[in-house]
């Protein structure tokens, strides 16, 4: 099928994950019985729940996007904490160091990556802990999208730096870091030795974005470090948040839809005000949308800009994308890229035009005034569907926290986001949301046929019954020729076709 992809996400806690590493998504990694993994697979993907396996038939580049909320397990005890990617025989494809602080679980932790997999290639997410300690996961979800456009870029930081940065520097410079899973195709990527860590356009269109930063300090007090993503050398989105010792290496998530022409340039800049290094798993990657006929025509990606806040009263639902959520400043966002989805400030909601499954990537800033359990919702219609709830303190803030998803929509549908939380809230300058429709040809599931001929002899040649996706599937080559009618002229049949000339008589 033209479009592969997986998904699947927990509605339950992940048993004790220690040592040795966990499987994320395998059945037997839950204690609670019943419908604990949901899932959404196309016929170029398999997935096993009670292996935890996706084995991939169709082969190509894919992206993927984690999201989950960790905790600490029955060690009540700060411990780093480790995510990996990895192939059925151990080859480590994706890795991630991180850390949780008893005072402040659950975190949440994300990660964005393209991936270049084989037909035939098994691939498992693992979660483990430092020996000794335990960590747990709750409201996990994973999705894998072939990319479509053959058009991407992907670096990974593979071992974590201790370099000590004390000035602005780009973690994706292989004179700073060192970076051994490294992929591109119809993109300039600039991560050798000698180069600056930048990626040039060469084909213009719509681009996914995904910056994945683990970062680790060396200051002992609470320090601000600035996430800059830069086009052609102008500052296009400064992230900002909050780091202190005892929490590190933390992971902070950014992600776009951008608009790019030919040429542009992009890359990313770190800087904090005590010294810092990337750490394993910090990633840059970016793919080209496929915006063809039946393909990924809809999206929608902005970001909140400037110093917006508004106290919300506890317990309270706030939409964060609505204008009226804010008192300060006068509400707006920044850099808005959108086509087939509505968007409406009134209501902080979104209406698609199209249906099929969207992936959704919503990354909040969050500050607090009070420590708090703080939850992010997604809804359809109104009715939520998926969240994700973490602990915040006002000594961490500000800090980030994401939640995604990949849910199917009808055309006309209202996609939303709530926040809220056990003390006063706000979202600031620097949340920011990626939405798109997948893949059109995901929306027209095969059918069964109706029959050609109705009881009252109604020949239904074109009911919906007797259709599938055809009308949306490309073949290089028919299997008859073009041109001359009839069975004979079927490819193959070994015989040549019987032909009229003008004037003649066929006998």
């Amino acid at each position: 099928m033209y479009g592969s992809y997986a998904h699947v996400e927990s509605n339950s806690t992940l048993n004790d994950a220690g040592s040795a590493a966990v499987a994320l998504f395998m059945s037997g990694s839950y204690s609670l019985s019943g419908s604990t993994l949901a899932s959404q697979i196309d016929d170029g993907i398999s997935y096993g729940a009670s292996t935890g396996q996706f084995i991939f038939s169709t082969g190509g580049k894919y992206f993927i996007s984690f999201t989950g909320h960790l905790r600490l397990g029955s060690v009540d005890t700060s411990t780093s904490a480790y995510f990996y990617l990895k192939e059925l025989g151990g080859t480590t494809r994706y890795e991630m160091h991180t850390y949780v602080w008893k005072d402040t679980d659950p975190v949440e932790r994300s990660f964005q990556t393209i991936l270049d997999i084989e037909p035939g290639t098994t691939i498992l997410a693992y979660l483990k802990s430092s020996a000794g300690r335990t960590v747990q996961l709750s409201s996990a979800q994973i999705s894998f999208q072939k990319i479509k456009s053959d058009i991407y870029a992907s670096a990974e930081v593979t071992t974590n730096h201790s370099g000590s940065n004390d000035a602005a520097f780009n973690p994706f410079d292989d004179d700073v870091t060192i970076m051994t899973r490294q992929l591109s195709n119809g993109i300039t990527q600039e991560m050798g030795v000698g180069e600056d860590g930048t990626y040039t356009i060469q084909t213009a269109g719509k681009y996914v974005v995904g910056i994945t930063n683990v970062a680790q300090g060396t200051g002992l007090s609470t320090d601000m470090i600035s996430y800059t993503l830069f086009k052609n050398s102008v500052a296009y989105h400064i992230f900002e948040a909050s780091r202190r010792h005892i929490t590190d290496p933390l992971e902070r998530t950014m992600t776009y839809i951008m608009d790019l022409d030919v040429g542009d340039e992009l890359h990313v800049m770190w800087d904090g005000e005590s010294a810092i290094d990337p750490y394993r798993g910090t990633t840059f990657c970016l793919f080209k949308l496929d915006e063809g006929v039946c393909s990924q025509d809809s999206y929608f990606s902005t970001f909140i800009s400037g110093t917006e806040s508004n106290g919300i009263a506890n317990g309270t639902e706030m939409y964060p994308f609505r204008s009226g959520s804010y008192s300060t400043n006068g509400f707006y966002t920044a850099s808005s890229v959108s086509n087939n989805i509505s968007y409406n400030s009134t209501t902080g909601k979104f209406t698609v035009n199209k249906k099929g499954y969207y992936s959704a990537l919503y990354a909040n800033r969050v500050e607090i005034n009070s420590a708090a359990t703080f939850t992010i919702r997604f809804q359809r219609n109104g009715t939520a569907f998926f969240s994700g709830s973490s602990y915040i303190k006002p000594t961490v803030d500000p800090t980030e926290r994401s939640l995604g998803t990949l849910k199917y929509l009808d055309a006309g549908d209202e996609f939303s986001i709530t926040l809220s939380a056990s003390a006063n809230t706000y979202s600031s300058s620097g949340s920011m949301l990626s939405f798109y429709r997948v893949h059109d040809v995901f929306y027209y599931p095969e059918t069964t046929a109706d029959g050609l001929i109705n009881d009252d002899f109604t020949i239904d040649t074109y009911s919906q019954g007797n259709l599938s996706t055809q009308y949306c599937r490309n073949v290089a080559q028919v299997p008859f020729r073009c041109g001359v009618r009839g069975a004979a002229m079927f490819r193959g049949r070994g015989t040549n076709p019987s032909a009229v000339k003008l004037g003649d008589k066929k006998n």
